[in-house]
């Protein structure tokens, strides 16, 4: 393939030609490049112009649950010639950055050649060249071309300017919601700005009127937050609106975005102090809530939207919601309105929705940092007018403390974070200590920051130079499937409300507060939605649990109880169940409260009372294990050896070997199941609630004082709990938590696309029932320790934790296959099952 360039400056005219040669001479379909004046050629053939200037995705491995590349460009003007001025290539979990005359890997300069790790890195007189192991072949001539050459295996994989590699031109590169997007907008699209950058889009013809819609709802007191999607992936979320509504329902407080606060309403100028509430700016980056009823709300702005909220234990036992119970039981807090405790994060958010037409989130094992290396990197930075600091506790210098008394001064609050004016400096309104030049754009009263993307009413919109840029065309008036009828807001009052407030099964229990009428189908009155586009009598509705959706009368299965749906609420049997201890990989522990955390120490150490775990090397382990102080057994990988044996004549257990597992049945309540390798269980009996200690917690349904010691004290650092349960005092203390990918970073990435099995279809089933993120960040760092060989032990076993407790709650997971942890393959699928023990195999 042949390019040709040709560009002018003040000095001379020139043409440059040059000629790429792929590493498969047939390679039609599978390469995307870019040159000159900003022209690309996408894998699919398209070729467009985009004239941008900013950091954009050039091509990404997407729809998978590894991403295996990330490739970034930015250009720049060279005397009003287009040059590419740095390029990002993240491979199997290196990063390489090209810019001229310069390579670096993970930040590091390196010479050429360089060949590691599977990367090779070429400089001819022509191009710099990088091939990686995975089939991934990147020429730029080190100026303004790029060819990128993929394997087949990516086809129907890729994002960013080179389309999606699906092998058919326009589709779905130039298409966004059924709506057709010329080459600017696509472009656009594809912008990854750096944390703390704003770089403005290339400048379009002039923009329709678009208009966005936000809603926010609240309740006395009630704390609702409103989250949108704000970028180009599905998983790219903002929060939008903090809304706290006292005296049901009476004061109605929405703090925005920018910072704007709006009480009842109406635009507000900070500090104020009415109705029983003090709102301030202690700083740049936060805004805070004060009341006299023991509530404090602290909103962070800078850099991202957030919210945190402190309550006087007057209101223990009194809070439901996604902050929980507050009644000090961890276990307990994703329990649903429905009465049970639902498996994972999203689908307990998906119970406290308050807008029946909102869609289910999803479970994403997508890693935000990998989207940017700029934002892996970033660090705390201020404007050079203001200064930063980590502390501060008391009113900041502002504009409006000039004038008349600065009333938060007198309000105590947790310090905070941000940027602060320097000296002979005030705080203006908007936080900054200079105006602000840049402009957001505004629907309604609710600000819109430059370049952010929204999706309103069939359109996505576009904040550039304070103006919605959006494409398509606003949605029709739909057609309303019998019973639903179309409820138009223009026909109404203002106090009336629209589909916002349409009931679902899903939201019945909450309460509805809106600050504006949205025209929509909605349910004639008696009915509510069913979530398909139907209504049903309220008596209809299912229950709901882990995403799934129950009828009335089924039942299902919680830990040892059995729950029936009726009500829309479970109803459950109250069966004490036996508590469980897990310890697996590399130190990694979850007691019987479930608090987990991870200690690497190389004693032995008391695990529940006189259980105590002999940690010998890395990943395998020792067990001496006492009964009733009459029996004590040691259990080794090849046997399990009685040391000593009471007098009486009936033995107080049984042992028992179901595939890999060694497992120990006692009379007094307690099991042990250990795989012979990194992996131990422990269940106990409720009645020993509160009345043990260990490593394993002291099983009193709060997990929060897990951390006891031996002197019975309280304490936060996870070593000094840990080293108190040592058995032998002359054993050295564990001294520092070490990161194993950090000590061995030429594993991470192995270890990473090893894990990606837990996120993966392979355990699909279990995603919803069981939250898969701390097994797989266990899983890469266990494979990353193991640099010395055992990568079998280290994997296989920590995969294997994230099955057994898929296995727990009742889903079985055949992931063992001949080429993945074969050596116990035939093994586990060739073990008899055990009807007692139904979590060990399937």
């Amino acid at each position: 393939m042949i390019h040709h360039v040709k560009a002018r400056n003040c000095e001379s005219f020139f043409t440059a030609s040059f000629k790429f040669a792929a590493s498969n001479p047939a390679h039609n379909g599978r390469v995307c490049s870019t040159w000159g004046n900003f022209h690309f050629k996408t894998f699919d053939g398209d070729i467009f112009h985009h004239p941008g200037l900013c950091n954009y995705v050039f091509a990404s491995h997407c729809n998978a649950v590894y991403e295996e590349f990330n490739i970034q460009i930015r250009r720049t003007l060279v005397k009003n010639v287009p040059r590419i001025q740095h390029i990002t290539l993240k491979l199997e979990g290196i990063a390489v950055e090209l810019a001229k005359d310069l390579v670096l890997i993970n930040s590091k300069t390196v010479q050429l050649p360089y060949s590691q790790a599977g990367i090779t890195i070429v400089r001819s007189s022509i191009y710099v060249k990088v091939v990686s192991k995975t089939d991934i072949v990147f020429m730029w001539n080190q100026r303004d071309s790029i060819l990128l050459e993929l394997h087949e295996k990516y086809a129907n994989q890729t994002c960013g300017l080179c389309g999606d590699f699906n092998g058919i031109p326009v589709y779905n590169e130039f298409y966004s919601n059924n709506i057709r997007l010329t080459a600017l907008q696509f472009g656009n699209m594809q912008k990854m700005d750096g944390p703390t950058e704003y770089c403005e889009d290339p400048t379009p013809s002039p923009p329709d009127n678009c208009t966005h819609n936000f809603q926010c709802e609240d309740e006395i007191f009630t704390i609702l937050v409103e989250l949108r999607k704000c970028g180009v992936t599905d998983t790219e979320t903002c929060l939008k609106t903090v809304t706290f509504s006292l005296n049901k329902g009476q004061t109605l407080i929405e703090v925005k975005p920018d910072g704007g606060v709006f009480v009842n309403s109406i635009y507000t100028q900070l500090p104020i102090s009415a109705a029983n509430v003090t709102i301030f700016r202690p700083s740049s980056f936060f805004i805070i809530m004060h009341t006299n009823m023991g509530i404090q709300v602290e909103i962070q702005i800078t850099p991202i939207m957030q919210v945190f909220v402190r309550l006087d234990p007057v209101f223990k036992n009194q809070t439901c919601g996604l902050c929980g119970n507050f009644n000090n039981v961890q276990a307990d807090d994703f329990k649903a309105m429905s009465g049970v405790v639902e498996g994972t994060a999203a689908a307990f958010a998906n119970t406290w929705k308050t807008q029946a037409t909102c869609p289910d989130i999803q479970g994403s094992f997508e890693n935000p940092c990998a989207l940017s290396i700029d934002n892996a990197k970033y660090t705390t930075s201020c404007p050079k007018s203001l200064s930063y600091s980590y502390t501060i506790s008391s009113c900041q210098p502002t504009c409006r403390s000039l004038s008349e008394p600065d009333v938060t001064c007198k309000i105590q609050f947790v310090p905070v974070d941000g940027c602060t004016c320097i000296n002979g400096t005030y705080m203006d309104e908007s936080g900054k200590c200079v105006p602000a030049k840049e402009c957001p754009c505004y629907y309604r009263g609710s600000p819109i920051p430059l370049g952010e993307v929204v999706h309103e009413n069939g359109l996505v919109c576009t904040c550039i130079q304070g103006r919605l840029n959006c494409i398509g065309t606003p949605d029709q008036i739909p057609v309303c499937e019998s019973p639903m009828f179309y409820l138009n807001c223009t026909n109404n009052t203002s106090e009336t409300t629209g589909a916002e407030c349409q009931k679902s099964c899903q939201t019945l229990d909450m309460q509805c507060y809106s600050t504006q009428c949205v025209s929509g189908c909605v349910c004639p009155s008696g009915l509510v939605s069913d979530g398909n586009g139907g209504c049903i009598p309220e008596e209809e509705c299912p229950c709901i649990h882990n995403g799934a959706t129950y009828q009335p009368g089924e039942k299902i299965d919680v830990d040892c109880n059995t729950c029936v749906c009726k009500d829309r609420k479970w109803e459950c049997t109250k069966k004490q169940c036996l508590g469980t201890c897990a310890v697996y990989g590399d130190g990694h522990y979850t007691t019987f409260d479930d608090k987990s955390f991870s200690f690497n120490g190389n004693c032995e150490y008391t695990l529940v009372q006189v259980l105590i775990l002999n940690k010998s090397q890395l990943g395998f382990f020792l067990i001496t294990f006492s009964l009733f102080q009459k029996y004590e057994l040691i259990l080794s990988e090849e046997q399990v050896s009685v040391i000593k044996r009471g007098q009486d004549g009936e033995v107080p257990f049984t042992v028992r070997y179901i595939g890999m597992y060694t497992v120990i049945d006692t009379t007094s309540g307690l099991i042990l199941m250990w795989d012979k390798k990194t992996s131990i269980f422990i269940k106990l009996s409720a009645d020993f609630k509160g009345q043990i200690c260990g490593l394993c917690g002291n099983y009193d349904g709060n997990g929060i004082n897990d951390f006891t010691t031996r002197s019975l004290s309280v304490v936060e650092n996870v070593l000094e709990f840990g080293n108190s349960w040592k058995v032998s005092s002359t054993c050295p203390d564990a001294t520092s938590v070490q990161d194993p990918c950090s000590t061995n970073p030429y594993r991470k990435s192995w270890s990473e696309k090893q894990c990606s099995i837990i996120n993966s279809n392979v355990f699909a089933a279990c995603h919803s029932q069981v939250e898969p993120a701390k097994y797989y960040q266990a899983c890469v760092t266990d494979a990353c320790a193991c640099d010395s060989g055992g990568d079998c032990d280290c994997f296989c076993t920590a995969v294997a934790a994230y099955a057994q407790a898929c296995n727990e709650v009742g889903v079985c997971i055949a992931w063992r296959t001949p080429s993945i942890c074969r050596e116990f393959y035939f093994i586990y699928t060739s073990s008899e099952s055990v009807v007692k023990y139904p979590a060990i195999l399937c």
